[in-house]
Order: C-alpha cells, then sequence, then structure tokens
C-alpha cells in the first residue's frame, strides 16, 4: 500500500493539470487492480487445485490465461486437470463462468 501511495504522490507532483493528474492516476490504478485480480485468481486456483487433487483429480499442466475487463486484461494461470473418467477441465475458469 505504501508504494501505492508513493507513485500517486509522484504522479501528482511531476504533473502540471488536474486533469492528467487524474488520467496518470487512473491508469495507474488500472496497473495496480489488474496485477491484484491476477494475483487474486492464481490464489483461487491453487485453492481449488488441492480440492479436486483431494477428490481424485490428477494435473495436467499449468497454463496461462488472459482475460479482458472492462478496465485493462487480467493475466493469471490456471491449472489444466484431469478428472475421474479421463475428462480434462479447467476448474478455476469454470468457478469464474469462463
Amino acid at each position: 500500500m505504501d508504494n501505492v501511495i508513493s507513485k500517486s504522490y509522484e504522479i501528482i507532483k511531476e504533473s502540471n493539470d488536474l486533469i492528467a493528474t487524474e488520467e496518470s492516476i487512473q491508469q495507474y490504478m488500472y496497473e495496480v487492480f489488474t496485477e491484484l485480480l491476477g494475483d487474486i485468481f492464481i490464489h483461487i486456483n491453487q485453492t481449488i487445485k488441492e480440492q479436486k487433487q483431494h477428490e481424485g483429480w490428477k494435473v495436467k499442466r499449468e497454463d496461462w490465461k488472459t482475460v479482458q475487463f472492462i478496465f485493462w486484461p487480467v493475466r493469471y494461470r490456471r491449472t489444466l486437470m484431469t478428472d475421474q473418467d479421463s475428462q480434462n477441465h479447467y476448474p478455476l475458469d469454470k468457478w469464474l463462468g469462463i
């Protein structure tokens, strides 16, 4: 959080007008939010993966995925898993409704 405050302070300090300041802060906040959301998805993926492994699912591989949101694209890792019937699934995608 201190880094966000410091960076926002730098943007405000270096700007000459309020509109440019607002646009720069908005862009920076999109970057921060995009990174945080990607990290959250990775954490949720790990939790789901562990639950599915307890159910007997097997990990096939880890893949990167990018989803376009209104603010910016969010990139995260997801796990391709195989269920007991040898069907492939990305459990995180299902959980997210993708």
